[in-house]
């Protein structure tokens, strides 16, 4: 069996001059403004969408309601109107008795 080879430790590439490690300072630079902004607007479309859905629920809230309302409203119509029907029809059956 042979013996394993062993490779030497690889290290990552050193900035040789000053001039390197200042580009490398100002991409690292942009890159972390570059994310910060795309936070930035991360953040801002959540805040959009969070509102959008407060709104939303909302909404459906008196939509609810106001089925419930219509509801409630046309029972008492119905009601109103067979109320008035029997009314109308003992107002003339006592007008008809009274007549006999």
């Amino acid at each position: 069996m042979a013996p394993k080879q062993k490779y030497p430790y690889k290290r990552e590439g050193q900035a040789a001059s000053k001039l390197e490690v200042g580009m490398l300072e100002y991409q690292l630079k942009e890159a972390q403004d570059k994310a910060a902004k795309k936070q930035e607007e991360l953040n801002r479309v959540s805040d959009i969408l969070e509102n959008t859905t407060k709104i939303a629920d909302q909404r459906a809230e008196k939509v609810t309601y106001l089925t419930s309302l219509t509801t409630t409203l046309t029972k008492r119509l119905v009601r109103w109107k067979a109320a008035a029907i029997i009314e109308f029809v003992v107002f003339i059956t006592y007008f008809i008795l009274q007549g006999v």
